[in-house]
């Protein structure tokens, strides 16, 4: 079968990574895969199976680059003659959606990542374009049934699929997760707590780090180590010298070896305020880790162990709780999430991704 995926852009973020997954199992399983990105370069390459075709870029906000782009995509399609195309993230489904209006020629699913996609205008414009798209899919319960209970996407066609995770990666590397330490000055009798997310309103680590300057009070030797990079660095940095926390919270930029740095924490801690499925607590769950997270992730995680969003008061009291647990129950409960993991792994969710493009394929 040949297929075309079509994505905003290939940017680093939860989304992309998403959908280069299920490009990569489909291209291994067989099917002549490309992948078409909307808007800026491909900072995901080095990710992508070599056999997958990758065109597109440049795409700028205004009409005339969309039609350049739209004339573009259309010219491929007759190329390429996909039976299905499979567009994730707003503006990208929005495209594919009027792509389709000019060509029936394939079947056309739309993948929204997130229940706060922005705007109403978003929200309006879904609505608008919903009879173009053949089936429609959300990473979550929660957030396919907003959407439906919002009258965007039609519930007869609109469906929940996880998001897929290549979970044999993700074995916890004790020696390395050491290194990792010691490059911050943590040693092994310090509680280590790490967040992964780009530094926005959206992922508050203003939250985080208001909870964690409460916690310190009372244990000085945790510490806090944040991936990501955004617009919210200097108010962070800020935040973390007002609370003298400069030793124990660490801003540790973008990092494309992520997965290495899950060895190296004790428990990881999700503040945000909204989000989809975050694909940062399936990884945490397959790398062994125990887990705290705001209420974006309960569907997913312990509810012992989900706080009410931006509430850093209830973030600091249950880091705490796992802050005091011996080793054994730490252990017990990343061996509990390891195996919960099991449900997102990307071969799993691919044959539910193959049901689906069957199913239209045929048609």
């Amino acid at each position: 079968m040949n297929l075309l995926y079509i994505i905003t852009g290939l940017g680093i973020g939860g989304a992309e990574i998403v959908t280069i997954n299920i490009a990569n199992e489909m291209c291994k399983r067989g099917h002549k895969v490309s992948l078409l990105f909307l808007t800026g370069n491909n900072r995901l390459s080095y990710l992508i199976d070599k056999n997958i075709i990758i065109l597109g870029g440049g795409m700028k906000k205004n009409l005339y680059s969309l039609i350049k782009m739209l004339f573009l995509a259309k010219r491929y399609v007759s190329v390429f003659h996909p039976q299905v195309v499979h567009s994730h993230m707003f503006h990208a489904n929005i495209f594919s959606r009027i792509l389709h209006a000019f060509n029936h020629s394939f079947a056309l699913i739309t993948t929204e990542h997130n229940k706060n996609i922005g705007s109403n205008v978003r929200m309006f414009f879904y609505r608008l374009t919903d009879w173009l798209s053949d089936i429609n899919t959300n990473v979550s319960n929660e957030a396919t049934t907003y959407f439906i209970n919002q009258n965007v996407f039609s519930p007869k066609k609109t469906f929940t699929v996880y998001n897929g995770l290549a979970l044999e990666k993700f074995g916890r590397n004790e020696l390395l997760g050491e290194c990792i330490r010691k490059q911050y000055g943590i040693s092994s009798n310090e509680f280590l707590f790490l967040n992964v997310g780009r530094l926005t309103e959206a992922k508050d680590q203003i939250n985080l780090i208001e909870a964690f300057s409460m916690l310190y009070i009372k244990y000085n030797w945790v510490k806090l180590l944040i991936l990501g990079e955004g617009e919210l660095r200097r108010k962070l940095e800020i935040l973390i010298h007002k609370y003298k926390l400069n030793n124990n919270v660490f801003l540790a930029g973008a990092h494309s070896n992520v997965i290495d740095y899950y060895s190296a924490a004790n428990c990881f801690i999700l503040s945000s305020a909204w989000e989809g499925l975050p694909m940062t607590i399936i990884e945490a769950k397959a790398a062994s880790l125990p887990i705290i997270s705001t209420m974006v992730a309960q569907e997913i995680v312990d509810p012992a162990y989900v706080v009410p969003i931006r509430n850093s008061i209830e973030l600091m009291r249950k880091m705490e709780v796992v802050v005091l647990m011996s080793p054994k129950q730490l252990k017990y409960i990343g061996e509990k999430n390891k195996h919960e993991s099991t449900i997102f792994d990307i071969e799993a969710i691919c044959d539910k991704w193959e049901y689906y493009y069957n199913q239209l394929a045929y048609i």
